[in-house]
């Protein structure tokens, strides 16, 4: 990348309305650490969002700059509340159509293109574009791994160095992701936390006799067959399950309601997590999302116990992938 590291600063006062994920703003020389870890193919595009950025007009150029500054002053979990919101909003629009797109661009004032895009968003929950829920499974849940599984990476990712995070989490898909997680678990001491067998075996069962539910799978429905073709598991493996995801964990948490979590602390466990964690969840609603981080905050932090004061926001490379676009408004919570 041609660009000097003193251009890595006002990259980042652009990222929020151009299409990046904003990282936490430091030194000139973390930033080019930060730089210099990432994937060529992520600088490029930084480079471009840079361009981008310099051929805006001057007074749209103040504006983002404003905002950044503002937000920079607020406390870091709000900070991180508000560049969520500004990343899932630029997901969404990017999944306009072009005249939608450009109703929005031709708002005369902020209150226009609020109630522009408020009255977008309501025409879109009316179409439940996420899918009606089967059994509390959503086709938007169909990317989500299972709650248990994610609260077990959480833990060992939790107890990995800033430089063994960024080294695992890298330019890589979400299996090889989870592969390496799970590799440094005996290193670390750490335990696993498991699903609770008899309930496995008794929602997988109610899933395998609803049709309903299998017709909604679409093409997950395929790899139910093959799974069901083993006789058996060798011991010491982990167990078979008929679905690609563990969707009997959706439905368990449908009958079995986490504790409600306050909204400070859930902002700090949202602030806290990887990007990796966010950009799966970005395909859900912001309410579908809200329970999910809910469900693994009290598997990580069962009642009375709350998160500690002093868990810092996760500082993580970037992904080079993009996610579907599906955003909520600012009202809606801190994912």
């Amino acid at each position: 990348m041609s660009r000097p590291p003193r251009f890595f600063v006002p990259l980042l006062l652009g990222l929020a309305a151009l299409g990046g994920s904003p990282a936490i703003l430091g030194d000139e020389a973390e930033n080019l650490r930060q730089l210099q870890a990432m994937p060529r193919e992520r600088r490029v595009t930084l480079s471009e969002n840079l361009a981008r950025f310099d051929k805006l007009p001057p007074a749209e150029q103040a504006a983002i700059r404003k905002l950044d500054a503002e937000i920079a002053r607020k406390d870091p979990t709000v900070q991180a509340r508000y560049r969520s919101v500004l990343r899932r909003y630029h997901l969404w629009v990017n999944g306009l159509s072009e005249d939608e797109k450009a109703q929005l661009k031709a708002a005369d004032s902020t209150e226009t293109r609020f109630n522009l895009a408020k009255k977008l968003r309501l025409k879109e929950i009316e179409a439940s574009p996420a899918g009606p829920k089967v059994f509390g499974i959503r086709t938007g849940d169909f990317g989500v791994n299972g709650p248990y599984e994610i609260a077990n990476l959480l833990m060992i990712w939790n107890k990995l160095t800033p430089a063994k995070r960024v080294e695992i989490a890298r330019n890589k898909s979400r299996g090889a992701l989870i592969r390496d997680l799970n590799a440094q678990r005996k290193s670390l001491g750490i335990p696993v936390l498991s699903f609770p067998g008899a309930e496995e075996k008794k929602y997988e069962s109610q899933l395998e006799s609803n049709e309903t539910f299998k017709k909604q799978l679409g093409p997950f429905a395929r790899r139910v067959e093959a799974r069901k073709k083993a006789d058996h598991v060798a011991k010491g493996e982990s167990p078979n399950h008929p679905y690609e995801l563990r969707f009997t964990e959706f439905l368990y948490f449908e009958d079995h309601k986490p504790k409600p979590v306050k909204q400070e602390n859930l902002e700090r466990f949202s602030a806290a997590c990887p990007n990796w964690l966010h950009e799966m969840l970005d395909p859900l609603s912001p309410d579908d999302a809200r329970a999910y981080l809910t469900i693994l905050y009290r598997l990580l932090y069962p009642e009375p116990g709350e998160m500690p004061a002093d868990t810092k926001p996760a500082k993580t490379p970037a992904s080079t992938k993009p996610a579907t676009p599906r955003a909520g408004t600012a009202s809606q919570g801190p994912i």
